[in-house]
């Protein structure tokens, strides 16, 4: 069955606000300029596709539909009194308050999914069978949505009769604001044991656990094959600094296609419920490992190792990627001798910067996820004033003699 949203909310970019109470606004100073249209208002509803997420904002009584899968969603409330007779009569809408509320919401785009946007003169004569009815029968976008309005005058309305049909045939690749989008939206997985299961992955066993994410190896129900799972730790299922930063490290997992590297295992459509993902597993060793074991390498295998990991790199520095993190415990040899590099919980993109070593030194503290937000360098003349005008009102005395001494000069 389908639900609206849960992320339906009073909120939205100061951008969306901005434009849309600023309409508002216009619209209350025509009715209070004139009388005759004292009262008017008028309804909202917008849909914005961005990579493979959508936005809706809306208020009033129009309806935005969702078509996927021969099932249909509404993704909007009606704004409008719950009494007997008055179903036409708005409680909320754009010219009606100068404090204006508005619905948002967003999700996930998938190929082959339709919007439908209705005014009330279509979707009241129309109801949603006859809506599922005729979208069966129509597959273009402009023959569906004339058939909407053309099918509701003739059923008698005497509204507004608009339909708009938006079809998504093709998605882009996916995106880093995707990425970040569908983790704030996803929860974060409690603390797996060995035998638990989650989206049809089966755990087998707990890799590793820091301070701030978790890896798991665990076999794939689909196909048999293991894989490995890095989760966000319990701990920060609250946290919305650390949720960032495990879907940046995700992100950089998705770019970097390399040997030297686990790589990343995409997943279907809807099947990932929580936060987490997917990466190739390959049974091995890390050299720490193997050095707490007590191996000693040879030169050729130093080498050999040494070659690996600067490929490895450059793969990551073509992508302008500092790893910023290279340490035994990061370097992995599986049973074919081939190395991998682990681990991008503190690489950044070369536009992101620490501003000091300490800064540097803190992130590395708080773990594979933990990333500390880049500060603004303070300008001398805001650290120390006074001392900063004293140096300017000396450079000035100074270079005022100078030119003196240069005029008598002469």
């Amino acid at each position: 069955s389908w639900h609206r949203p849960e992320t339906v909310s009073q909120r939205g970019s100061s951008g969306h606000l901005f434009l849309i109470n600023a309409i508002n606004r216009w619209v209350m100073a025509q009715a209070r300029t004139h009388a005759e249209w004292s009262g008017m208002a008028t309804t909202l509803t917008a849909l914005v596709l961005r990579g493979q997420r959508y936005c809706l904002a809306h208020v009033g009584d129009s309806r935005c539909y969702l078509a996927r899968g021969g099932k249909l969603a509404q993704l909007t409330t009606d704004h409008v009194w719950d009494r007997p007779g008055m179903g036409h009569v708005l409680t909320r809408g754009i010219g009606l308050d100068d404090k204006l509320h508005l619905d948002f919401a967003e999700g996930e785009v998938q190929e082959g999914d339709a919007f439908i946007l209705l005014t009330d003169g279509v979707w009241e004569r129309l109801r949603e069978t006859a809506l599922t009815d005729m979208l069966r029968v129509h597959q273009q976008p402009q023959a569906l949505a004339q058939a909407l309005a053309d099918a509701a005058l003739a059923r008698g309305s005497q509204d507004n009769a608009s339909a708009l049909v938006l079809r998504v045939d093709t998605l882009p690749q996916v995106g880093a604001q995707d990425v970040n989008a569908a983790s704030r939206a996803q929860p974060v997985p409690a603390k797996l044991k060995p035998g638990q299961s989650m989206d049809g992955f089966v755990i087998q066993n707990v890799l590793a656990e820091s301070r701030a994410t978790l890896l798991y190896t665990a076999r794939d129900g689909t196909d048999g094959q293991t894989v490995g799972l890095k989760t966000l730790h319990p701990r920060f299922a609250e946290d919305k600094g650390e949720i960032e930063a495990f879907a940046r490290e995700e992100w950089l997992a998705r770019r970097v296609v390399s040997r030297h590297f686990p790589q990343y295992v995409p997943l279907a459509a809807g099947r990932r419920t929580q936060l987490y993902f997917a990466m190739s597993w390959h049974a091995g060793r890390t050299w720490q490992q193997m050095l707490g074991a007590g191996y000693h390498m040879s030169i050729p295998d130093a080498v050999r190792g040494g070659v690996q990991m600067l490929k490895g790199l450059g793969a990551l520095h073509r992508l302008s990627v500092l790893h910023r993190d290279i340490k035994p415990a990061n370097i992995h040899l599986d049973n074919s001798a081939e190395l991998r590099i682990l681990d991008l919980g503190v690489a950044r993109e070369r536009k992101q910067r620490f501003g000091t070593a300490e800064e540097f030194g803190l992130a590395l503290e708080r773990g594979e996820a933990g990333l500390l937000p880049v500060q603004r360098t303070t300008p001398y003349a805001e650290r120390d004033p006074l001392a900063f005008w004293r140096a300017v009102g000396i450079t000035s005395i100074v270079i005022n003699l100078l030119l003196l001494y240069w005029i008598s000069a002469r």
